[in-house]
């Protein structure tokens, strides 16, 4: 990924890293689960960015990562 990539993709994540910690708290009840899941959604996040497109709803991007990681770590 690029620079400008790279420090938008920090400034998107600086917004809104507590409403996905505070989404993942509210769906397992367990803060150290909760940091699990947010950590596991940004490093998906970031490996998929370039599948985001500027400009767009992060917000919702994000959150649709988190839900499908809370999800698949419940099927396990």
């Amino acid at each position: 990924m690029n620079q400008e990539r790279d420090i938008l993709f920090e400034e998107l994540v600086g917004r809104h890293i507590d409403l996905v910690f505070y989404m993942a708290k509210s769906w397992c009840h367990c803060s150290s689960w909760a940091e699990d899941l947010a950590q596991d959604s940004f490093l998906k996040a970031y490996a998929n960015f370039d599948q985001f497109t500027p400009g767009t709803n992060f917000k919702a991007w994000i959150l649709k990562i988190l839900r499908n990681v809370y999800l698949d770590a419940k099927k396990k």
